[in-house]
């Protein structure tokens, strides 16, 4: 018997790309499935595009008041029984092989609490984007995963157990909720992934919430300085340096456009920690000349 997967979907004026999102679930060449579609207080035609899926029995519909993202998620999860919880936002797509291939690493490897992809970007009309991604980290990465979120949501596959043993999304969290689940399930679970684009990330659209960067920035300080503080000495101090420049160069390149003495403020912090970064001082330089 093929395990069960949970497909938890959830939504927020997302209606315009819904359709597309579940005919990418329901295409799966792995179909021992369950969908929970949340409807997250929308207030667009949400209803109107998902009425003729209701009549699939695969498909559970939940509606409910506004209550942000993380307090969604936990709900789609508890609705669902399967074996795996797969995550899908309702602007992205999957990829027909998708499940099956992440399936394929889970019966190979115990020891394995999530398996993700790479992903393909696309622009709000669903035109690819040409970006560079960095090869993402597998097995044990907790080292890596307190540099940067390298797990595209849309495309994880989770062990429902890690959920069981170690808790859901905080729902006290408005951002960065996945990555606070990483690093918990990474100290107890390894990571896999598929090196290749099995789904499509959408962004540039007005309702995509990575757009509300600065309240991100505080959050994601807040998100690494408790894991530190709840497991001490477990991230060498290498790790850490390395994470602290990394964040001060993201924060340098976001204000570049916007606040070029912010900017320059995050760039010297960086530099400070890691001297060789020649993009930084091709930034300072293109700053000082204006």
């Amino acid at each position: 018997m093929e395990p069960l997967v949970s497909v938890v979907i959830t939504t927020y004026n997302y209606g315009a790309y819904l359709k597309t999102c579940l005919d990418s679930v329901l295409c799966q060449g792995h179909t021992n499935l369950e969908i929970i579609v949340i409807n997250d207080g929308s207030t667009d035609h949400t209803d109107q595009v998902i009425a003729p899926y209701l009549k699939n029995p695969l498909i559970k519909y939940v509606k409910q008041a506004n209550a942000g993202q993380a307090v969604a998620k936990n709900k789609g999860i508890n609705k669902g029984t399967g074996d795996y919880v797969a995550f899908l936002d309702a602007d992205d797509y999957w990829m027909p092989e998708k499940l099956t291939k992440q399936l394929a690493l889970f019966k190979a490897d115990s020891q394995l609490g999530v398996v993700f992809s790479q992903s393909t970007w696309i622009d709000q009309a669903g035109l690819p984007i040409p970006i560079h991604t960095p090869r993402p980290h597998s097995g044990w990465v907790t080292n890596d995963m307190v540099i940067d979120n390298f797990v595209a949501f849309s495309s994880a596959l989770v062990k429902r157990e890690c959920f069981q043993t170690l808790g859901f999304f905080d729902e006290k969290l408005e951002m960065g909720i996945d990555w606070d689940l990483w690093l918990r399930f990474s100290r107890h679970y390894k990571f896999a992934f598929v090196d290749e684009k099995l789904i499509a990330y959408r962004v540039g659209h007005p309702n995509q919430m990575s757009k509300k960067q600065e309240r991100r920035q505080e959050q994601t300080d807040f998100i690494l300085n408790r894991f530190l503080q709840e497991n001490p000495g477990v991230v060498p101090a290498k790790s850490l340096k390395k994470a602290q420049a990394y964040t001060y160069r993201n924060r340098g390149e976001y204000f570049l456009k916007i606040d070029k003495k912010r900017s320059l403020h995050y760039h010297l912090k960086s530099l400070a920690i890691a001297p060789l970064q020649p993009i930084i001082y091709l930034r300072i330089i293109k700053t000082l000349i204006g």
